[in-house]
């Protein structure tokens, strides 16, 4: 419903935005006579929102800037050239195409609960917000291959498809995914990790106040960013 999307996230909505959102509460439960330890192992949930790419969309995801710390992990699958990434001003802005396969995390320190994209010919603007921990917490390292640190994990992750070494392509798609804390339960506890999905359609002049007022981001520098 329109109208309940706008008082959740306190944006205007006129009649004529074409507007997809859901929302997903997903529950761990420890059902076992052990807790879950991070010397045992943990368990987190982890969402991947997966869409379309095209060469005018643009991921961007806010970042606190106060925080101390790595901003972006950028080297999931080697580092992503710069003319793919960009950092400034409290916005990571990363190039969505489909034809380059990258990753990138943001770690606790530095993220918030919400981050999105823009597809810039098609007017479509996607929100993702997901629910944090009231206290730090440890997050799952979703990195291959042995860590240093298993619970140096990332928060928000986007990941854009593009060919392997083989030439092959799984997609093209790309995603933007969000994880809960790893789940540090007793026996009978459980971890609920809350994800809103917001997909809206207008014109730019119905969609950069939503944008500012959410992000504190500039529609128009989101989608100039990699013209």
């Amino acid at each position: 419903d329109a109208g309940e999307v706008a008082a959740d996230f306190n944006i205007q909505l006129t009649n004529d935005t074409k507007i997809v959102a859901y929302k997903s509460e997903n529950k761990i439960t420890n059902t076992g006579d052990k807790a879950w330890t991070k010397e045992g192992g943990l368990v987190s949930v982890w969402m991947l929102g997966c869409f379309n790419p095209t060469p005018t969309t643009t991921v961007f995801i806010p970042y606190k800037q106060d925080a101390e710390g790595t901003i972006v992990n950028d080297e999931y699958f080697g580092k992503i050239p710069a003319d793919r990434l960009i950092k400034e001003n409290g916005i990571i802005y990363f190039k969505i195409d489909g034809l380059y396969r990258s990753k990138l995390g943001l770690p606790a320190s530095r993220a918030t609960d919400i981050c999105g994209s823009y597809d810039s010919s098609k007017g479509v603007l996607t929100i993702l917000w997901c629910s944090l921990p009231e206290t730090p917490s440890v997050y799952v390292n979703g990195q291959w291959g042995p860590q240093e640190d298993p619970f140096a994990g990332d928060v928000i992750n986007s990941y854009n498809d593009g060919p392997v070494e083989d030439g092959s392509i799984m997609g093209p798609f790309y995603e933007i995914e969000t994880s809960s804390p790893g789940a540090e339960l007793a026996p009978g506890a459980s971890l609920v990790h809350t994800q809103k999905v917001i997909h809206i359609q207008g014109k730019d002049e119905q969609l950069v106040p939503i944008v500012q007022d959410l992000f504190g981001a500039d529609l128009n520098v989101i989608k100039t960013k990699f013209q």
